[in-house]
């Protein structure tokens, strides 16, 4: 053989042990490479056991199992990793990487020193695969797994093979086989196990006590050959080494992390005039006052006077007022089409007739008196022989003595010669004639008070402390330049 021929020979050689040596890649991860991917088809991941590779719209995913499971091919599911089967493969991620939750449409696996740890989207949202945020669920796309069964459906337990799930009013029970028999995938039904087909779920000895891997204050007993989970009293823990529940001191077993923490404050997707608050470690939905919005960054809700949430704003007829209904001194007035709330002045009250606030000489608004000060005294409208005064900033009812009147102008209790408290009309006996019914002239002996006709007698009337009895217009004025004290009036 000639020399060329030898060296051409020795490259070919060289060539082909190298082609043989270099490693090619498998079918699986060619196949992940691919687009062409049957949808919602699953395949285990050769390189780790605690992960798989899903194909969702057209694109492989790689999907992890939650901590403590691994995936099993059989069942295409990620199953408790009770026998120490999988050692997940270090560094499963890359930090910040996000992915599904299989077990939660609504959160969110995030990479977090190499592991994948669960993440909560907010109320009312899931977590989009292909933007890999959490949006809106404005089709409610995602509704609890728990919900999406066919009632008397069946399906296998993937952590047990004498028991299966049967779907009763939307949401998969865990049911048992009887004893020797085990669910058969094909037949969807429970058959007896002649041929030992299903040993995993009958090796416990009866009475045996062990741990529950998925409640710590849990633990599981071997009853008629099956580990029954049984739980422990309120307070305690199961400790695997006694196989006895104690009480749990030292918060050996607390409960798992809240979804947020307790006052937190956030966004209700749903609402703009809303929030979500954290209480009990669950968001609840909080609404903000009427006319108001709830600022994200601030964390408080603000009045919407730029009208940044429409649906809240409640537009109305310019120059329309109505009355308050928590305040008779109160009303509502519609400036630049929102109503504004706006106040009477001190001794008026709104009256929803008129539109407009008018003087309170009759008492109408009693009820809803401000904060008075310490010691204050004012007429009790509702008892001639007692006032009011007050104590710790309320009015309180106080009888004057027998035979006595409180007189509002001298602020004291007087001696009721002139029977002005005699009876409940509180008549004059003094005036003899029949009246004109709702005639009122003034008192005499009171510029703070007038006589009043009704049902043809004169009737006293008070007028409201800081007010005096007006004769050209026939009712009580506010006293602005204190014409009448002490119930005199002075000479202008």
């Amino acid at each position: 053989m000639k020399s060329h021929q030898v060296r051409m020979f020795y490259h070919v050689c060289s060539l082909w042990t190298l082609l043989c040596l270099m490693p090619w890649p498998s079918l699986a991860a060619m196949s992940r490479d691919s687009s062409n991917c049957i949808e919602g088809s699953v395949e285990a991941d050769p390189q780790d056991c605690a992960s798989y590779f899903q194909c969702l719209d057209t694109v492989i995913v790689h999907q992890q199992c939650p901590a403590g499971t691994y995936y099993e091919a059989s069942y295409q599911v990620c199953v408790i990793d009770d026998k120490g089967i999988c050692t997940p493969a270090s560094n499963k991620c890359i930090e910040g990487e996000l992915a599904e939750d299989p077990a939660d449409c609504a959160g969110y696996l995030q990479c977090i020193d190499g592991d994948f740890v669960k993440q909560k989207c907010a109320l009312g949202s899931y977590f989009n695969l292909i933007s890999k945020i959490c949006l809106v669920d404005g089709n409610v796309s995602c509704s609890p797994q728990q919900e999406r069964c066919n009632d008397g459906e069946l399906s296998a337990d993937p952590e047990d093979c004498a028991r299966y799930l049967q779907c009763v009013n939307g949401v998969l029970v865990k049911e048992r086989c009887n004893k020797g028999s085990y669910f058969d995938v094909n037949f969807n039904m429970c058959v007896v196990d002649v041929d030992g087909v299903c040993v995993s779920s009958e090796n416990c000895t009866e009475g045996e006590l062990e741990s529950d891997p998925n409640d710590c204050a849990g633990y599981l007993k071997c009853i008629d050959g099956y580990l029954e989970e049984q739980q422990c009293s309120s307070g305690s823990y199961f400790n695997s080494s006694l196989k006895i529940c104690l009480v749990d001191v030292n918060g050996i077993c607390v409960a798992p992390p809240a979804n947020c923490t307790e006052g937190e404050l956030d966004v209700d997707p749903n609402d703009c005039a809303g929030y979500l608050k954290c209480i009990n470690g669950q968001f609840v939905e909080e609404q903000c006052p009427s006319g108001s919005y709830f600022d994200a960054k601030m964390e408080l809700c603000l009045i919407d006077v730029d009208g940044i949430c429409l649906p809240t704003v409640r537009k109305c007829t310019e120059g329309y007022m109505e009355e308050d209904p928590e305040d008779c001194a109160g009303y509502r007035h519609c400036i630049n089409q929102e109503l504004v709330q706006l106040k009477c002045d001190p001794g008026s009250y709104f009256n929803a007739t008129e539109s407009g606030c008018l003087i309170d000489e009759d008492g109408v608004c009693v009820s809803l008196v401000e904060r008075c000060s310490e010691g204050e005294l004012m007429q009790d409208a509702a008892n001639c022989g007692g006032f009011l005064i007050c104590v710790d900033g309320l009015f309180v009812a106080k009888n004057c003595g027998s035979g006595e009147y409180f007189h509002p102008g001298v602020q004291e209790c007087l001696e009721d010669d002139r029977n002005i408290c005699h009876s409940k009309c509180r008549c004059v006996s003094s005036v003899k004639d029949r009246c004109v019914e709702g005639k009122r002239v003034a008192d005499p002996q009171d510029c703070g008070a007038y006589l009043e006709c009704i049902d043809g007698q004169l009737v006293e009337q008070i007028c409201v402390r800081g007010t005096y009895f007006e004769t050209t217009m026939g009712g009580c004025v506010i006293d602005e330049k204190h014409f009448c004290v002490d119930g005199e009036r002075k000479e202008e």
